[in-house]
């Protein structure tokens, strides 16, 4: 439990001791539960209870996300990125953000780092080379599907989507 002031939103109190402010404390000072059996359910509380914890910005994120809310997921990871530029689950989700909002460059400067961090991973590679087949880039995707495929294990199971598309595009136009 938390206690918040619904006016300024500022966490007043956690764990007894707001347990014990409740029917005690004016009508704008709220009792919250940001966690049910152990499950985080309010981001929100969370999130002003330690702006510093990036899976609270991550999961927020995510859920603007499935409801389309795609500028406010954006801002969300971004939150998260300033917490740990590198964390890989937050670069892919904005990438993805990115690209349903339109901003492909944004995307693909999000691959390509994900590509620098994590160079063995075939998903990054194979997001990248889409990414630059929506930009019209046929020599970077024929490059990026290369190393898809030099990269991804034999049972992968998007390494025959990979390789049909890279032979389609090697073909003559």
């Amino acid at each position: 439990v938390i206690a918040l002031n619904s006016r300024t939103q500022e966490v007043l109190a956690m764990g007894h001791e707001a347990w014990h402010m409740i029917g005690r404390t004016p009508g704008y000072i709220v009792a919250v539960r940001p966690l049910r059996q152990g499950a985080i359910t309010d981001f929100d509380a969370v999130i002003r209870m330690n702006p510093r914890f990036i899976n609270g910005w991550v999961n927020r994120g995510a859920v603007h996300a499935r409801e389309r809310r795609y500028e406010a997921a954006e801002s969300d990871f971004d939150q998260a990125l300033k917490i740990d530029p590198i964390h890989t689950v937050t670069l892919t989700n904005r990438a993805s953000v990115r690209t349903e909002r339109g901003n492909l460059e944004g995307a693909l400067a999000d691959f390509t780092k994900l590509i620098q961090i994590e160079p063995s991973n075939p998903q990054h590679w194979i997001e990248r080379a889409k990414t630059r087949f929506r930009l019209k880039d046929r020599a970077g995707t024929i490059t990026d599907l290369e190393e898809t495929l030099k990269r991804a294990p034999p049972d992968w199971p998007r390494r025959r989507e990979a390789g049909e598309v890279l032979k389609d595009l090697q073909k003559p136009e």
